[in-house]
């Protein structure tokens, strides 16, 4: 299995579980996938994750700059 591959897996199982969907091909795949590959699908879900991580991030810089809040006075992005 390829990290792509097993990207685009988490990336179907998370758009089925926002549908609340329990059960399906896309479940279905994922699970068989991370029994028989379960390094390369942990890695990938930490890709995935890192890159949902990175778009919020640009987006709310994005929209910080349309604000006119990017001078960076202020705390940086992401902080609580």
């Amino acid at each position: 299995m390829q990290l792509q591959e097993a990207v685009q897996l988490i990336q179907a199982k998370f758009v089925a579980e926002t549908q609340d969907k329990a059960e399906g091909p896309e479940i279905d795949a994922y699970h068989a996938a991370f029994e028989k590959y379960p390094v390369i699908m942990e890695v990938a879900t930490y890709c995935w994750s890192d890159q949902i991580v990175q778009q919020n991030y640009e987006m709310r810089k994005q929209q910080a700059a349309q604000q006119g809040g990017a001078g960076g006075d202020g705390p940086p992005l992401g902080s609580v």
